[in-house]
């Protein structure tokens, strides 16, 4: 019979003289597997993916999010029991949103990549799971990581669905001490260590600095891109009354502490309808990260506005006390994909909730979220400042995707990952080089880790750069030319800065929103996107032989520029004055009610 391998978990993987005969369920499986390189992977057979086109994915996603407001009053009600208080869903939801939404988004996928299983019916398959076990997750960042980087995580999840049903196939069931993770574990922990130890730094300078410039308002401006605390003071309106004002350490905070077994006991009543929603109600709170079951209740909130993205991040307790207080909240952009992705979930959580969300120019209903968008200049964007020249360096921008999904989005699907690197080296080898410049590549280290594949990919002449030793934007700042294969921030800032830029992709690998679609054919009408990698190498020799700044500076492409930027990067060296004006406002709105 036949092995379906359902990950990379190492005392699972099928040996050398075994593994062609296996059938994998994704591409995943090969993920920073020992035993194999991941771009190896193509040697060997899959499952079908479960996303044929783009539709697909947002079928997807749309459930998750209908399925997210479905098990919300649920999960509340158990919040509450467990803590013992009684607080709203809108509350429970400023807490609770960014893992609910993500992990459902992940469990839906994992389930849908096994429920090709049940297409398969003409072959049947040996297949190893796990049996139930207890998941210690610390924290929402290491549900990221897992879900990102273990196959033993994802393996659990995998094997939640395979005892529900195994669809005919003959399953193995293992009981497993995950000895394996904890080496990695404590193997990484030396490294993060010293990053740590930075960060607790930082974060005290800056709780200082709070202290020293933050007399409380009623407005909090939390995690803003581009703020420091001394600007977020400045900009808050003026308040005539100033025996108002009370120091932040005035704000009382009392901590709960759940009964941590009532959680591994506990099921998630809600109105199944499918043996996905099922399997969920089963064991959804076998996953929930140990954050989640300590609680800060504020009391003496003096907040009555909220600015910022802190449902991101632990100030999330705070600004749900607000809200549940009758304060507002508004969202900010802090990146690219914004106003841009067809399918953009992260809607869900930043223009479905709050009363607001602050944009970097775009002014409109994206992804089919119902939201109040209010577009302002970029405090981080507008402090970038200019490019300027100082080397003869052709910087290209390239990037890794996740290859465990953790969002439905329209966005590099696994399937895609490698083509997209190879895009990149079949750029890299189209170009003829010119020796007057030098060709340096960039890229990331997340998930698969591309390095090694460009390190024995690229063409000679062209340079991979070390990930870690250099500030991106800085570099663009002060190269000849910047080439960026991917949507995201980099290439907004870019044009920002007024850098030389120089975009591709393949259209296939991203697929836009409609308004979002009209600026980028701006950008292509003048010769600054390209859907190929050909096309685009053609285009660069073209612009080494006229000369880069000829090129750039040519007026055509510098209006495209501005009218990009405008809607979708949008600066100002007033934007001070308008974030003023935007807050004053708020206030005035606040005090009419």
């Amino acid at each position: 019979m036949v092995d379906l391998v359902l990950t990379g978990y190492e005392p699972f993987f099928p040996d050398e003289n075994c593994r062609e005969n296996a059938v994998y369920l994704a591409n995943f499986c090969f993920l920073n597997n020992p035993n194999i390189k991941f771009e190896e992977h193509r040697k060997y057979k899959f499952l079908d993916s479960p996303y044929k086109s783009w539709n697909d994915v947002e079928i997807a996603s749309k459930y998750t999010d209908s399925l997210y407001d479905k098990i919300l009053p649920s999960i509340c009600r158990t919040m509450n029991e467990v803590f013992k208080i009684n607080k709203s869903e809108n509350y429970w939801s400023i807490i609770l949103i960014r893992y609910i939404h993500s992990f459902i988004h992940i469990y839906y996928d994992r389930y849908l990549r096994l429920y090709e299983l049940k297409k398969q019916s003409y072959a049947k398959f040996q297949i190893k799971i796990l049996n139930p076990s207890e998941i210690f997750i610390s924290n929402e960042n290491d549900f990221f990581d897992l879900s990102t980087d273990s196959h033993y995580y994802n393996l659990n999840l995998l094997s939640d669905f395979i005892r529900k049903n195994n669809f005919g196939n003959e399953v193995l069931t293992f009981d497993v001490k995950n000895t394996f993770e904890k080496k990695q574990a404590i193997d990484s922990f030396w490294k993060k260590n010293k990053q740590k130890t930075k960060n607790v730094i930082k974060n005290l300078y800056f709780k200082l600095l709070k202290y020293r410039y933050n007399k409380i308002s009623s407005i909090r401006m939390g995690l803003i891109y581009g703020l420091s605390e001394k600007q977020k003071m400045e900009l808050l309106p003026i308040v005539k009354n100033t025996s108002s004002l009370q120091s932040e350490s005035s704000i009382l905070i009392e901590t709960i502490y759940a009964d941590i077994k009532s959680f591994s006991t506990r099921v998630l009543n809600f109105e199944v309808q499918s043996e996905f929603e099922e399997t969920l109600s089963e064991n959804f709170f076998r996953y929930i990260p140990e954050e989640f079951k300590v609680l800060k209740i504020v009391k003496k909130n003096p907040y009555k506005i909220w600015l910022g993205m802190d449902v991101y991040n632990s100030n999330r307790f705070l600004l749900a006390d607000t809200l549940e207080n009758g304060g507002t909240w508004y969202s900010v952009q802090h990146g690219g994909g914004y106003g841009q992705i067809y399918n953009f979930p992260l809607g869900k959580i930043e223009y479905s909730i709050p009363n607001g969300f602050i944009s970097w120019g775009w002014k409109y209903d994206h992804s089919g979220y119902q939201g109040s968008i209010y577009p302002l200049s970029s405090p981080s964007l507008s402090k970038l400042g200019t490019h300027c020249r100082k080397n003869d360096e052709i910087l290209i921008i390239t990037h890794t995707y996740f290859v465990y999904s953790i969002r439905l989005q329209s966005i590099m699907l696994p399937e895609m990952v490698l083509d997209y690197t190879n895009n990149l080296i079949d750029f890299c080898r189209y170009i003829k080089k010119n020796n007057s410049y030098k060709y340096k590549v960039k890229t990331t280290n997340m998930s698969w880790s591309n390095r090694d594949y460009l390190q024995d990919n690229l063409p000679d002449g062209i340079e991979l750069l070390s990930s870690d030793n250099f500030d991106i934007v800085k570099k663009m700042k002060i190269s000849a030319l910047c080439i960026i294969d991917h949507m995201s921030t980099t290439y907004i800032q870019s044009l920002v800065m007024n850098a030389p830029t120089l975009l591709f992709w393949n259209s296939k690998h991203f697929k836009e929103c409609s308004n979002f679609n009209k600026c980028l054919n701006l950008l292509r009408d003048v010769g600054i996107l390209f859907d190929n990698p050909l096309l685009a190498a053609r285009k660069l020799d073209e612009i080494l032989e006229i000369g880069i700044e000829n090129w750039w500076f040519d007026k055509k492409i510098q209006v495209v520029r501005q009218e990009f930027l405008w809607n979708h990067g949008r600066t100002s060296s007033e934007w001070k004055s308008e974030w003023k004006l935007f807050l004053e406002n708020l206030v005035l709105n606040k005090n009419s009610i």
